[in-house]
């Protein structure tokens, strides 16, 4: 039941996001957090709002904390490498964690 409800508000907080409600999307990953602290997805739609709205630095955060939580999802991985390359242009970086996603499989 919580992970439904989790993935409802992680909807919400999406398509908020993409009608540029920020502060009201975030609000939504807050929600879902205090439900499911330790769900590595939050932390990757959080990261992806971050990022779309140029605040890197809070993104960069919120997908170290998805690994934390998941540190070998494949997903959260490319999510991750694809920040590090177009937003950070950290071509190294993001060869690094692509690398690492490769040897998973």
């Amino acid at each position: 039941a919580t992970e439904k409800v989790t993935a409802r508000l992680l909807t919400e907080a999406l398509k908020l996001s993409k009608m540029n409600k920020v502060d009201a999307a975030l609000e939504k990953i807050n929600e879902a957090k205090s439900i499911l602290p330790n769900y590595f997805e939050i932390y990757r739609v959080s990261a992806f709002i971050k990022a779309t709205y140029n605040d890197y630095l809070g993104a960069e955060q919120d997908y170290k904390i998805g690994l934390e939580i998941e540190k070998d999802n494949p997903r959260l991985m490319y999510f991750y490498a694809g920040f590090l390359f177009y937003q950070l242009n950290d071509t190294s970086a993001a060869y690094e964690v692509s690398e690492d996603n490769g040897s998973k499989g």
